[in-house]
């Protein structure tokens, strides 16, 4: 899994830092490329629901993993090919469709094939020291673009390498081992017995009063997060004015921060617990922001790439571990699933109106953003309750710390 996380993020790590300036330099207006980002975010709520339903019916999860990166790959291989927004968006909006499903369908197969090692007796591998393999991969692509993009290599070569790389995801995906359950015939009969669909499930663990509260907080963050990975490429290319080649070095600045922070998830928890460091996500992300909105110069715009581990914390990695703990394996893969979709619906309405604000000047749509992490940082503040670790358990424990799982103590009679 360390191998699919690592390869599934040189996919993303390769395409999604320069493809707003691919996109403007193919003729798309800013507002046309806010558009694109919309149909991203809105692959988020179409097909991660439908993919991750299909792995709880007990499709192989594994053989979707091979179509969803070999058909990403075709796609990037295409987009290299087409011309003309119609042809660009047409293209686009495939890659998207058949890579948003991978992210929340490997985070099941992850949890699945724990829930597998815990019944055999074998010790758990944390979800953030598996996750942390994907933000290395981030890291990697880049590099290598900004070696070729200054030696004069055009941004296809961007998407050629994603591609290169989603063939390798989809090879790398046949090897796994089957997260499945061994008696399917005993998860068959749970499925008659429960005969809501997975999803439903999902949606109503999710209502949980706390899950509720914690959800809408990070697609706040979310949303602003959306709006910045739109158009931070063309804040550098337009209003700093660097060349295209330093988006690399901004991307790699702000991922090895995250590598840090994504090994150092458990400590941050147990040190300031789940609320605290949501809150302190969300106002360093709106610092982040309001000192983008308010300089053109390079050392901001560079500088505040170290806000970028805490936030990816707390929207990547806290999220999916909090709502695990909430899964059955009925419903395990839909419940990541159905998380993406929530986000994607706040990214969906996110980008739209920031293209508009943008055709205003980009420093505008980063003060919305910032406003944005505000209210979610009042949220968390003054609604969010943390889950009381003796009857909902919270990350600190199995799935966030290297320690094996401890068997309870058996409660006394009497």
């Amino acid at each position: 899994m360390r191998v699919q996380y690592f390869l599934t993020y040189c996919v993303i790590g390769s395409v999604l830092p320069f493809v707003s300036v691919y996109f403007r330099r193919s003729g798309l207006t800013n507002a046309q490329v806010a558009y694109a980002w919309t149909l991203w975010s809105a692959a988020v709520v179409l097909s991660p629901v439908v993919v991750t339903l299909a792995a709880d019916a007990h499709a192989d999860p594994r053989r979707l993993l091979v179509l969803g990166s070999a058909l990403g790959g075709v796609s990037l291989l295409s987009l290299a090919l087409v011309h003309g927004v119609g042809p660009v968006m047409g293209v686009w909006t495939i890659f998207c469709l058949t890579s948003q499903p991978l992210l929340p369908l490997q985070d099941g197969v992850h949890f699945s094939t724990q829930r597998r090692r815990r019944e055999r007796g074998q010790p758990e591998e944390p979800y953030h020291l598996v996750r942390v393999w994907g933000t290395i991969g981030y890291i990697v692509p880049s590099v290598l673009l900004f070696v070729l993009l200054q030696l004069g290599m055009s941004l296809l070569t961007a998407l050629w390498t994603g591609a290169a790389c989603a063939a390798l995801a989809a090879a790398q995906a046949a090897l796994l081992a089957d997260p499945r359950p061994k008696n399917l015939a005993q998860a068959d009969a749970e499925a008659v017995a429960d005969r809501r669909l997975p999803t439903v499930s999902a949606a109503r663990a999710l209502l949980r009063p706390h899950l509720i509260v914690f959800t809408a907080a990070v697609v706040l963050v979310q949303m602003a997060g959306s709006v910045h990975s739109t158009f931070y490429p063309i804040h550098l290319t337009e209003r700093v004015g660097l060349r295209a080649m330093w988006i690399g070095p901004a991307t790699i600045l702000a991922v090895s921060i995250e590598v840090l922070f994504v090994f150092g998830a458990a400590a941050l928890v147990r040190r300031l617990g789940v609320k605290r460091l949501l809150l302190l996500a969300a106002l360093a992300t709106a610092l982040r922001f309001g000192l983008i909105a308010s300089s053109t110069g390079v050392a901001v715009a560079f500088g505040t790439q170290v806000f970028h581990g805490i936030f990816l914390v707390a929207v990547g990695v806290l999220p999916q571990i909090i709502l695990d703990q909430h899964a059955g394996d009925r419903f395990r893969h839909s419940m990541q699933g159905l998380f993406v979709m929530l986000t994607g619906s706040g990214r969906v309405l996110a980008n739209p109106v920031a293209g508009h604000i943008a055709s205003h000047g980009l420093g505008r749509v980063y003060w919305c953003a910032a406003v944005l992490c505000l209210c979610a940082a009042g949220l968390i503040l003054l609604a969010y309750r943390e889950p009381a670790r003796a009857d909902e358990p919270i990350p600190s424990n199995r799935q966030l710390t290297d320690e094996p799982p401890v068997a309870p103590v058996p409660a006394e009679s009497g």
